[in-house]
């Protein structure tokens, strides 16, 4: 079976979906915290859109991938929403944020901690849907190896 499996495609289309509607919020949020707007900035909304479409778009393709050939996941594009931020808060004048030493050697550019940890950071359908994916495409390896213990 590979990962064009139908059932895969549609759960992975479903988390697509739930990342680029849950990406707007996730900028009112970073907005907030950084910002102490109700809300992300008007002018903010063309790189919110943007993020939203590449990001799902990416989500999408891994359905195109076979299981074996994929080298990324669905969290790696979530987490380039850093990179959106971060350009975003500077313009802003955002002063910097004094980050744990463990984050900043994993994620040395994100000097605002905007990196989503995990599904979870987007949402309850983000998180649920990540889930949903993991647990499909760990489904179709085991049925690979069963079929193909080698």
């Amino acid at each position: 079976m590979t990962s064009a499996d139908p059932r895969f495609v549609d759960i992975t289309n479903e988390l697509a979906d739930a990342v680029i509607d849950a990406v707007p919020g996730w900028f009112d949020a970073v907005a907030r915290r950084h910002l102490g707007t109700a809300g992300a900035p008007d002018r903010w909304g063309l790189d919110i859109a943007e993020a939203a479409t590449r990001i799902g778009r990416e989500i999408r393709a891994l359905a195109e991938i076979d299981i074996d050939a994929q080298r990324t996941t669905p969290l790696t594009s979530i987490r380039t929403l850093a990179d959106v931020g971060t350009p975003l808060l500077d313009a802003e004048g955002v002063a910097r944020v004094t980050r744990d030493p463990h984050a900043v050697s994993i994620h040395p550019d994100d000097v605002y901690d905007l990196t989503p940890g995990g599904f979870a950071d987007l949402g309850d359908r983000v998180q649920a849907a990540g889930l949903a994916w993991g647990a499909a495409k760990a489904h179709l390896h085991l049925q690979r190896r069963r079929k193909d213990p080698g």
